[in-house]
Order: C-alpha cells, then structure tokens, then sequence
C-alpha cells in the first residue's frame, strides 16, 4: 500500500481514540431570540451563581397609630376650631316664645281709687280716671276685687265694679294675696275736737282787689303790695277755728 492511501484511515482513527477518551466541551449557548409575545420566565435568586450580585428587597416599617381601647372608648376633645353646638329651636318653638299671651282689657267706668289689696283697708296706692284702659290679672275668692297688670312694686287692685270687663270673662283666682293690714284694736279711735285760737293777724283783706287774666280768662283776688306797704300796716289780735285729729299715735291740728 502507498502512504497516500493509508492516511485518511489514520486521520479516522485517531479521532474515535480521542472521542473515546473524553468528552469534548460543550460549546456555549448561543443567544436565541424569543417571540416578544411569550413571558420570560424570572430565574430565582438561589439559583444565580454566588459571585453573580443579586437585589435584596429593603424593608420599610411603617408606623401606624395603633388605638388603645381606653383611648378608643374616650370621646374626642374639642378644637378651638369646633365651635360648641347651639341648641336649634324649631319654628314651632320660636313662635310659641314670639306669641306671648296678652292678658284680657276692661275699661274703668269711674274716677276710682287703687289699693295694695283686695279690699277698702288696704291703703290707697294711686288714682285712675274713668274711660281709661287696664289690663286685668286675676280677681280675688270673693270675685269682688279686680288685681291689675300694671307696672311698680307690689299689687294693683280696684273694685269690680268700677270695671266694665269683657263678657265671658273668667279670669283665675289670686294665689298670692297680700297680707291684711291689721285690725284696729279697741282702743284705736280717732278723736275729733274743735278749739278756737288767736293769732296777731296783718289787716291784709282790704288790700285785695278784683283782677282778670286776659291769657287764661281766669278772675282772680290780686293782692296790691305798694299799697299795702304804704299804709304801714301793724299786726292786731284774730281769732281762728281749730280742729284736732288725735289717735293714740298721731295728733293733727288743721286750720280751716
């Protein structure tokens, strides 16, 4: 056999021997392009070479106010921004407060004289004309005195038949009546007596003399002081009336 044709046989056996002595390296991969429509699937951290650096997820605490059930059960304060709740009334209400109720009206039939109480031992507080118009309060038991609505310390009373009050009318009994004036004892009298006395007088009666008002219309006696200083009047003696008011009290002497 020539050399030509015994080397390609050599060249064959020779790479079986080496074929069975070891495995050849693997060559490396080669990148292959994906479809963009399929997922690439995540590779976990575990499996990733060590000397490959991988992300480590931080963890962020949040605080979160955690309520206690002793701050849970309490109500909370009140800002300065929140102003305290005003008590609404209802349209009902204010107009029950706006219509107050007007007490009933009579009119006084005669000039009448007003008193503490119910009655002619109270004493005389005032005076009223006829015609005008009261407001009526309340009446007493007997129905027979009238309380007034009028303005002043104490009670205002008149007799009901000085009123001329509205038919129907039924007004409600006094509860609180004042109390009565005391009642005079036996001994408690008025003594009355009448005296003469006399008086050093000036003579000034025959220094009047007839005068008319032209403003008023009036007719009057006019004292005439130049004549009367003129005459150099002097003094004699006049005899006067007097009358005594005398209780255990109080002694009055009035001269007529």
């Amino acid at each position: 056999m020539t050399p030509k044709r015994i080397l390609p046989p050599l060249v064959l056996l020779l790479a079986l021997l080496l074929t069975a002595c070891g495995e050849q390296p693997a060559p490396p991969p080669t990148a292959q392009s994906e479809p963009a429509s399929e997922p690439v699937a995540a590779t976990p951290a575990a499996e990733q070479p060590a000397d490959q650096p991988t992300s480590t997820p931080i963890r962020i605490a949040v605080a979160t106010a955690t309520p206690s059930p002793a701050a849970a059960e309490q109500p909370l304060a009140k800002t300065a921004s929140q102003p305290a709740a005003e008590p609404i009334s209802t349209p009902a209400e204010a107009e029950a407060d706006a219509a107050e109720p007007i007490p009933p009206i009579a009119t006084v039939l005669n000039a009448a004289n007003l008193r503490a109480g119910p009655g002619t031992d109270y004493a005389i507080i005032g005076e009223i004309k006829a015609g005008q118009q009261v407001f009526v309060r309340a009446q007493n038991p007997a129905g027979d005195w009238i309380q007034l609505d009028m303005e002043g310390p104490g009670q205002t009373w008149i007799a009901a038949f000085l009123l001329d009050l509205p038919a129907g009318l039924d007004l409600p009994v006094a509860s609180d009546l004042p109390a009565p004036p005391p009642t005079p004892t036996p001994g408690d009298f008025v003594a009355i007596q009448e005296t003469t006395t006399t008086i050093s007088t000036y003579p000034w009666q025959q220094f009047t003399e007839p005068a008319f008002d032209e403003a008023t219309q009036w007719g009057y006696q006019r004292f005439n002081r130049s004549a009367y200083e003129a005459s150099n009047p002097q003094p004699s003696p006049q005899n006067y009336r007097l009358v005594s008011l005398e209780n255990q009290w109080l002694r009055l002497t009035l001269l007529p």
